[in-house]
């Protein structure tokens, strides 16, 4: 696990309060002073987390734990730490510690446990949860997060049947519980005979909270799916009406138009959802619609005009450069690739793509920017096939072949790959295996964005 890091965890840590709030243990005879001096080294190490002053951090971290060793926040900010320094074992190490220091307080163990199956989640590791979900449940059985969390550990180890009786025995107990009535619903979804229990759950959970939006949210987007989309509107204008603060309203509205291929009107609702709450998600949804409606160089207008109000955006930009390919503008293209690169140079996408683009234009930079692409990223067969395709086409089919051996045992289906495959076996001199490969690609009704090239490859060596 060592040399990596999970994303987001790091803010999961940080947005613990009530984690923080829970330790030190804070009994009633602890001394008003030293509590107030707790709150302020907390206060204190977020600050120095925010700054990326780890060492500091840490040794604040160390010191609080010495003087309380039921300090969780403190064992928090020691593993966030360990997070940002991509040593992973020694993050586990730290929260497993913590898991035991907080056994006896509810509310701190079961929040240390989420922030823990997050970590064995993300880094496939879900067989460790599931012993430690158990435990929990059946010392907190009445605690709503501790089910939902070994609901989701047990869907992690493919049982979705025991997550199922889980919920469904926690709901009984608690008949005014709303959230896991939600996640079981979801959970039922998935199943085309469970529709009556579905609405069923998603009807009293409306009733029970009806000022949850995400009660009526799941509800209308259940609808949708079931193609009501009578029904869904009208709960969708319901949504909209009561929290006019949200866009959650609106975007059921835009989901209602697509799944009626009303496009424009879709169009439309996307844009009001931009203009109240921009951001990138929208952005990029109101985009596809407007290219599905052939209005690509409108959507290039309101990306480029999005990229200048935000120019760190990488996402803006791939976008953008990835359009202009489309248009075949690779000047445009190549702008906003090198944009991307400007801001981080070891992106890989960007490399690629880029080096993709010079092989186009014949610019001698490509197969170093693919090399680079390929070192970062050498187990990832599109990285690798580009690099290796490269190599192949400026007359190093040797050294190519060998990548593009490597990128086709992973995905042996994607047709692209599979032809330059058989292009690098073709100027190796192993004419054989190249017809052999492209023989399969021709009978296949798979559809890949060189197969004419195969076809025409095919038809030269077999003369």
């Amino acid at each position: 696990m060592k040399n990596q890091r999970i994303k987001n965890i790091a803010l999961c840590l940080l947005l613990s309060p009530s984690v923080l709030a829970a330790a030190p243990s804070q009994s009633s005879t602890q001394p008003q002073q030293v509590q107030t001096d707790t709150k302020t080294a907390y206060q204190q190490m977020l600050n120095l987390m925010k700054q990326n002053k780890l060492a500091e951090a840490k040794i604040l971290a160390s010191k609080l734990i010495a003087q309380d060793d039921k300090a969780i926040g403190a064992y928090l900010i020691l593993a966030d730490v360990a997070n940002k320094q991509k040593d992973l074992k020694e993050m586990e190490r730290i929260l497993v510690l913590a898991l035991q220091k907080a056994k006896g307080s509810e509310q701190a163990e079961v929040e240390v446990f989420k922030i823990l199956g997050q970590v064995y989640a993300a880094t496939k590791q879900a067989a460790k949860i599931l012993p430690l979900a158990e435990e929990i449940s059946q010392r907190y059985p009445n605690n709503s997060l501790a089910i939902s969390l070994l609901a989701e550990t047990q869907i992690l180890n493919n049982n979705k049947s025991a997550a199922e009786k889980a919920l469904a025995a926690q709901i009984a107990q608690n008949p005014k519980e709303v959230g896991n009535r939600l996640f079981l619903a979801k959970l039922l979804m998935e199943q085309t005979d469970k529709q009556e229990d579905v609405m069923k759950l998603l009807n009293e959970a409306a009733e029970l909270s009806p000022d949850n939006p995400d009660a009526l949210t799941t509800k209308a987007a259940y609808l949708i799916k079931l193609k009501n989309n009578t029904e869904a509107m009208e709960l969708a204008e319901k949504i909209d009406k009561q929290f006019p603060n949200l866009i959650t309203g609106k975007l059921l509205k835009g989901d209602i138009y697509l799944s009626e291929q009303k496009r424009d009107e879709a169009i439309e609702v996307y844009r009001q959802i931009y203009k109240a709450q921009p951001n990138e998600r929208v952005l990029f949804a109101l985009v596809d619609l407007m290219i599905a409606q052939k209005q690509l160089s409108e959507a290039l207008v309101l990306l480029e005009q999005e990229s200048a109000k935000t120019p760190k955006s990488l996402a803006i930009h791939l976008k953008v450069a990835n359009l202009y390919i489309q248009k075949n503008d690779l000047k445009l293209a190549e702008q906003h690739y090198k944009a991307m690169l400007a801001i981080d140079a070891d992106n890989i996408i960007a490399l690629n793509n880029l080096a993709i683009l010079y092989v186009k234009s014949k610019n001698p930079q490509a197969v170093a920017l693919a090399k680079k692409a390929y070192l970062k990223a050498p187990n990832e067969p599109t990285i690798a096939d580009t690099y290796g395709y490269i190599l192949v086409k400026q007359g190093n089919a040797k050294e190519g072949l060998v990548v593009l051996e490597k990128a086709a045992a992973v995905v042996p289906k994607a047709g692209d790959i599979q032809f330059h495959l058989a292009d690098g076996y073709a100027k190796t001199g192993n004419k054989k295996k190249a017809i052999e490969i492209l023989e399969g690609l021709a009978k296949s009704e798979q559809n890949f964005s060189e197969k004419e090239s195969a076809k025409n490859l095919l038809i030269e060596l077999k003369r």
